[in-house]
């Protein structure tokens, strides 16, 4: 197993899961520096609940809510999201 960790997120390949779940959205917060706690206060649930949620693929309909609070707190911060 090869892990790469970078603050609270942990990107890379596990032998059971393959590709992590939620990709995306990991990506999203680790390219903008953006950390788990702030996604989760943004969105009004707790931290573990937010972890919770990224063990299992999401809906697009999930994905594109976080999507889109993932892009309130970069506008926030006054930055530019990395694509």
């Amino acid at each position: 197993m090869l892990f790469k960790h970078h603050h609270n997120i942990i990107v890379g390949r596990t032998r059971k899961e393959g590709i992590m779940n939620n990709f995306e959205i990991r990506m999203k917060l680790f390219e903008n520096g953006l950390k788990y706690w702030q996604l989760a206060d943004k969105l009004g649930i707790s931290e573990m609940t937010l972890s919770r949620k990224l063990r299992h693929e999401m809906t697009e309909e999930e994905k594109n809510t976080i999507l889109e609070a993932i892009q309130a707190l970069i506008e926030a911060k006054g930055g530019q999201p990395v694509k």
